[in-house]
């Protein structure tokens, strides 16, 4: 049971945070969500055994990214919540940019083993950026549209609803566009790796509903000094 505590472990830690993140502020939440989603694209290939299913530590953390955004579109509006995943995407075309530059600069003796280890990183990298690019376009954007069109359908009532309708929907998306082309063709079975990713993430995400009800009731610091 030993996967399962730090599976679980991560999963608390990516939710408490994102309060945290979100206490300090919206810059400090956007920044936030580059921040795991750049953690995410580097641990995306580790896959492991969890409650008997091959799966990605990324999925504990990636989802406290959609209940970010949603406390970002709920507290600041839909335009900070798609800053956020427009940070996300600069944040992962410099990742790899800086990285392959690094790997220009001759080694010193010594250094060999580290520089071999960035080069995996960075050949790993560049197929894993694709993948997260565009997963994070399509299912973040999706997320924060059909969140703003729950809120709006249902006048701001059902914070829940929004919460994990949105949710539930955009992770579907996210799974497949990113293990397909992640994982396709390398012989991993993709389309069971990303429906195992989704069935937790749901699993994920309805736990993060009480966490998206205590955001309401949190004053963040850059409006508390506004007041």
């Amino acid at each position: 049971m030993e996967n399962e505590y730090i599976y679980l472990l991560l999963v608390a830690l990516g939710l408490f945070g994102t309060m945290g993140a979100y206490k300090l502020g919206q810059a400090c939440l956007v920044a936030y969500v580059g921040l795991i989603n750049i953690l995410c694209m580097v641990i995306g290939g580790h896959l492991t055994s969890v409650f008997g299913f091959t799966v990605s530590p990324a999925t504990a953390l990636y989802a406290s990214v959609f209940l970010a955004t949603d406390c970002l579109a709920e507290r600041y509006g839909v335009s900070s919540a798609r800053r956020a995943v427009w940070v996300t995407i600069s944040s992962f075309i410099i990742f790899v940019i800086f990285t392959k530059i690094t790997l220009l600069l001759n080694v010193n003796t010594g250094s060999e083993q580290v520089n071999e280890s960035i080069a995996v990183l960075s050949d790993l990298g560049v197929r894993f950026m694709i993948a997260a690019v565009c997963a994070a376009l399509v299912s973040q954007n999706f997320d924060i549209w059909f969140f703003d069109f729950i809120n709006k359908r249902t006048n701001g009532r059902m914070l829940w609803l929004r919460n994990n309708g949105s949710t539930f929907v955009s992770q579907f998306l996210d799974s497949m566009i990113f293990w397909s082309i992640a994982f396709y063709g390398t012989g991993a079975p993709w389309l069971e790796l990303g429906l195992t990713a989704w069935g937790l993430k749901v699993i994920i995400a309805a736990m993060d509903t009480p966490f998206m009800y205590l955001s309401k009731v949190i004053t963040p610091l850059d409006l508390k000094s506004k007041k």
